[in-house]
């Protein structure tokens, strides 16, 4: 009786007496002696099962995840299915559980229809950004680039992210964290651009404007993963159609096609430092040093025999907006208005051939 009277003051946490141990999804079963010395079957329904978890719940079964199963859901007083069900959770980067545990101040919306629309209207800030990529076990820091405004320099400056303080008063060694929120412009993976505040764009979360085409006529939420698992495709793709638009812009320009297309790279530069305002832009690159008054150069427009040959961007777009189209995405505000520019030029004009793909 002695043992009995242990057994059911300890039985979660003793190791010293015959047992077996059955589970339900909420629920244990343990076998034990019966008061006629043969066994039955208790039932033991955990007092937590239907509370929410919190962090350091997630905590204390992620780290003993690789430890028996059951003694952690007897400590957190909780079923195993429910923990079960809860690592699944912790290893998906796309639930509010992931979100709880491995970024910092996480947030779990309890309204999805709310959740969806406040993706569309709303950016989730650089400092949510921060947090997941220094606190996501799945995400290598060392891959992310950060831009952001100088007080004195002009144009973006782009710094990786270990970047050591030396030039922000304070404790904080690292810059970017140094860094005041409101001069952070965009987030990079490798070379892609993952977070825009000035575009509204979000490839870390998904928030803000959608990015990723998901039919023919429908976007919708682009994620970290999403970059990740097809970032070797993006720059293949990214790749050709560079080497594509330069090859041609180099044909377009003549025979000085080279010299001519490194001068226009510094003219490109001096647009997305703020040193060239759009329309001067625009003009200096329609003139007969580069691409001349309709944006075409000397190409001559012969359309290839093979479909393949054949895309959209080079046979309905002139070889100036192409190439432009090339440049780093997080220009695109400013290419915005060149591309306004050169429509209203096109329009005044009445240029036979311009195209409306040119705005």
């Amino acid at each position: 009786m002695v043992l009995v009277a242990c057994f059911k003051e300890t039985f979660a946490l003793s190791t010293m007496m015959l047992r077996s141990v059955r589970t339900t999804s909420s629920s244990l079963k343990v076998s034990c002696f019966s008061k006629d010395g043969g066994y039955q079957d208790e039932e033991y329904w955990p007092e937590r099962t239907h509370q929410a978890w919190s962090i350091e719940d997630d905590t204390l079964l992620w780290e003993a995840r690789d430890t028996d199963l059951i003694e952690v859901a007897q400590v957190l007083k909780r079923g195993i299915g429910g923990c079960i069900s809860r690592l699944k959770k912790l290893q998906d980067p796309e639930t509010s559980a992931y979100e709880q545990l491995f970024v910092k101040g996480g947030r779990k919306s309890s309204d999805d229809a709310t959740n969806k629309l406040a993706k569309t209207v709303s950016l989730r800030p650089f400092n949510e950004c921060l947090e997941r990529i220094h606190w996501d076990y799945t995400l290598n820091s060392k891959d992310f680039t950060v831009g952001y405004r100088d007080r004195f320099l002009k144009g973006y400056q782009e710094i990786p992210w270990d970047a050591p303080n030396k030039s922000v008063n304070g404790e904080e060694r690292s810059l970017i964290a140094a860094l005041p929120e409101h001069r952070i412009e965009y987030i990079k993976y490798k070379r892609r651009l993952v977070w825009h505040k000035e575009l509204r764009l979000d490839r870390i979360f998904g928030s803000g404007r959608s990015t990723q085409k998901n039919s023919e006529d429908e976007y919708g939420p682009q994620r970290i993963q999403d970059v990740i698992r097809t970032y070797d495709e993006w720059k293949s793709s990214h790749n050709r159609r560079g080497n594509q638009a330069i090859d041609r812009a180099i044909t377009c320009l003549g025979s000085s096609g080279k010299e001519s297309l490194a001068s226009f790279k510094k003219l490109c530069q001096s647009l997305t430092m703020g040193d060239l305002e759009p329309e001067e832009f625009v003009t200096i690159s329609f003139s007969a040093d580069f691409f001349g008054p309709d944006g075409w150069g000397h190409e001559t427009l012969e359309m290839p025999s093979s479909a393949d040959e054949r895309s959209h961007d080079t046979w309905n777009s002139s070889p100036f907006i192409q190439l432009l189209s090339t440049m780093p995405e997080e220009h695109a505000a400013v290419l915005e208005q060149v591309y306004a520019v050169v429509a209203s030029r096109n329009a005044k004009a009445k240029v036979p051939g311009a195209s409306s793909s040119d705005s």
